[in-house]
Order: structure tokens, then sequence, then C-alpha cells
């Protein structure tokens, strides 16, 4: 289901994260960049914790 097909993707949207923070800590990097990264990451990492929560659910 839905849940599998995010766990696929996950270690793919943290790699993203990863990377795009690296790039936001640049010298050079626009400012513009630095809520964005923050807010894709913080976001990202409430949907895997309500992810594993409803597995557990599921699991359980």
């Amino acid at each position: 289901g839905r849940i599998a097909e995010l766990g696929k993707i996950q270690p793919q949207v943290e790699n993203l994260c990863s990377q795009t923070e690296r790039l936001a800590a640049e010298p050079g990097a626009p400012d513009i960049m630095r809520p964005s990264v923050t807010a894709l990451a913080s976001r990202h990492s409430t949907t895997t914790q309500e992810l594993k929560t409803r597995q557990q659910d599921i699991t359980t």
C-alpha cells in the first residue's frame, strides 16, 4: 500500500534533504533556500513519525 511506497522513497528523500542542507550551508547560497530546506526536512520527519505509528498500529 501507500505506507510501503513511502517507506521505499524515504532514503531518497533523506538523501535529498541532506544534500540540500549542504548546499544551503554553502557561503554563496541564497538565504531564500534555508527556510524551505528546514520546512521540507521537518515535514519529512513528521511524515516518517506518522508512518511508523501507523505501521505499529497495523502490525499490533
